[in-house]
């Protein structure tokens, strides 16, 4: 089975010969392990699995990343059982997709591959190291940016076939999943609506990283333009 760095690098290589290829605009179901899109549930496992603070019971809000290339990284917002909400960035020290390799290249037999992955990563992917941080966000805000989400979330479908035969891939290859209570959806390098939702979690995680006035600002200024106009301040 061919690893998902590789699919995702041969689907963008797919991509220098297509004419009309399709950014997505919405996000689409989730795959399962109970279904047939569960095909990278190993891989899904360890994500979650290092990543797992962001998966905690009071997560009201995330956004997980997939590069094909890099480590992942999943930006959550949690609210305590007090009421109050704090952004969490969690990343890997190492790409978690190269232990998908590392489990193709044994089956393969490739045992160059094998010995220069296993100098890369630990053993056990329990003992990846994971690096954080964490911020406190008012509740106005928090809420808005879980009112964005499930807006998002609620107009989650399954694509029609296109006619031109092309599928909605990206080209620079970035994997999306979103959650909020209990609604989930995920996005290939998404433009339009995804897309926005994207780059008001990635501001999230910036003014999580360098906690200024500045980053704060921005991502209220992209919350800004996501809201409906009744609901702007």
């Amino acid at each position: 089975m061919m690893s998902r760095a590789a699919r995702a690098s041969a689907a963008a290589a797919a991509l220098l010969f297509a004419t009309a290829a399709r950014a997505e605009d919405h996000l689409r179901p989730e795959d399962s392990i109970l279904s047939d899109g569960g095909a990278w549930r190993d891989y899904d496992s360890i994500v979650v699995g290092v990543l797992k603070e962001a998966y905690t019971g009071n997560v009201v809000a995330r956004m997980t990343v997939l590069p094909a290339f890099g480590p992942e990284y999943a930006v959550a917002l949690k609210r305590d059982d007090g009421g109050a909400y704090a952004i969490l960035v969690v990343a890997p020290a190492v790409g978690l997709h190269d232990y998908d390799a590392l489990a193709g290249a044994v089956a393969d037999g490739d045992a160059k591959t094998v010995a220069e992955l296993r100098k890369t990563l630990p053993a056990d992917w329990h003992d990846v190291k994971v690096a954080r941080c964490a911020i406190a966000l008012d509740k106005p805000r928090a809420e808005r940016l879980v009112d964005i989400w499930t807006r998002a979330l609620l107009k989650t479908h399954y694509d029609a076939p296109d006619p031109s035969g092309i599928e909605t891939v990206g080209a620079d290859g970035v994997e999306y999943h979103f959650y909020s209570y209990g609604k989930a959806g995920q996005a290939w390098s998404p433009g339009g609506e995804a897309g926005a939702l994207v780059d008001i979690g990635d501001a999230m995680a910036e003014y999580c990283g360098k906690k200024t006035k500045s980053s704060l600002a921005a991502l209220d200024a992209l919350v800004e333009t996501s809201l409906p106009a009744q609901e702007k301040k």
